[in-house]
């Protein structure tokens, strides 16, 4: 069977870099960055080249498993029946207590079209509003000083600001560790005759 390449996103650390998947029988078979892409130009940090590893693991669950009473041993079921369980399950709370009842916690790592669709259940279908991420503990501190120094708490620059900078002021951020990518960027604007303190 040929091999299919899939272009998507890295979940990682919201720098978005452009990967490709090489899928070949229903399994990735090669990662590698996309040269196309903006964000990265086809450079990949350690996590965005290993991004594969979590789904190729033997580690993961091949099928659905449910506790049926608290500290009971999980047993597997079929991913019908447990999609049927969970939601009954979670209707039962909803009946009971009300919608603030249920929280969710999720990840930053989730794509944007997932973490669309968690938000249209939890606010959209369940009605609550105790909704959470990661993405708070990492980022809140940055939105905060964004809000008070700039005026908006988003980066007032884009990545491509970084192909053409002269001087950059780093405070507080490992970039080499948090951002690789965001770091080859500026080390090749340093090697140009930037400065960066």
């Amino acid at each position: 069977m040929a091999r299919e390449e899939v272009r998507t996103v890295c979940p990682y650390c919201g720098v978005g870099c452009g990967i490709i998947l090489e899928v070949e029988n229903d399994r990735i078979a090669k990662v590698r960055g996309d040269t196309a892409h903006p964000a990265n130009g086809g450079r990949l940090c350690t996590k965005g080249s290993s991004c594969d590893k979590p789904l190729l693991s033997d580690q993961r669950l091949h099928q659905a498993l449910i506790r049926p009473q608290r500290g009971e041993k999980a047993v597997p079921v079929a991913m019908q029946q447990a999609i049927k369980d969970t939601a009954a399950r979670l209707r039962t709370i909803l009946n009971t207590h009300g919608p603030d009842a249920i929280a969710f916690y999720v990840s930053g790592q989730m794509s944007l079209e997932a973490q669309y669709l968690i938000n249209k259940l939890a606010k959209g279908f369940v009605r609550s509003q105790h909704i959470e991420s990661n993405s708070r503990l990492c980022m809140a501190a940055a939105g905060t000083g964004y809000k008070l120094s700039l005026g908006a708490d988003a980066p007032p620059g884009s990545y491509e600001d970084f192909d053409c900078t002269d001087l950059f002021f780093v405070i507080g951020a490992n970039m080499a560790d948090c951002h690789p990518i965001l770091f080859l960027r500026l080390m090749d604007r340093k090697r140009a005759g930037a400065r960066a303190c």
